[in-house]
């Protein structure tokens, strides 16, 4: 299962081995329950983050919202990254439809080894990803709402 997080200053894509869906159905009288995707580990991170070539894995993700067309946040777990020629790992990692990103028990290591900063510093700026193909999205049901 692949996720694409857009930003405003970047892209970054979200995969995973294996996901699942479920969206509960409300109580009557009652708001409607979140949505939730899970994504079972190692779930991959690639992409374009404040100008900066990012990639990583991290032992799980769940992207929930409270409706179809309403916030997603994506929480990760476990994270490791490595970005800016650097090595970071975060217990937690959240981001928002803005752009927001927290993290919990974020730690950045020293400048890695010139091989991981020549390798970053190759990568051609800036570096564009591609959309979901049509036929990916027929194929995968990528956009469409869930049918009850």
């Amino acid at each position: 299962m692949e996720i694409r997080r857009p930003f405003e200053d970047g892209v970054v894509f979200i995969h995973s081995p294996r996901g699942e869906y479920f969206s509960p159905k409300a109580a009557p009288g009652q708001a409607p329950p979140e949505n939730t995707v899970v994504l079972e580990g190692p779930v991959r991170i690639a992409g374009m983050l404040r100008g900066e070539p990012v990639v990583g894995i991290g032992q799980s993700a769940v992207m929930r919202r409270s409706d179809l067309r309403t916030e997603r946040k994506l929480i990760m777990t476990d994270v490791v990254l490595v970005t800016h020629g650097s090595l970071a790992t975060a217990r937690e990692l959240s981001t928002d439809e803005q752009g927001r990103i927290s993290a919990v028990d974020y730690r950045q290591q020293p400048k890695q080894s010139p091989a991981v900063a020549a390798a970053l510093a190759a990568l051609p700026r800036p570096l564009i990803f591609p959309e979901f193909r049509e036929s990916d999205r027929q194929k995968r049901g990528i956009g469409e709402e869930p049918t009850p």
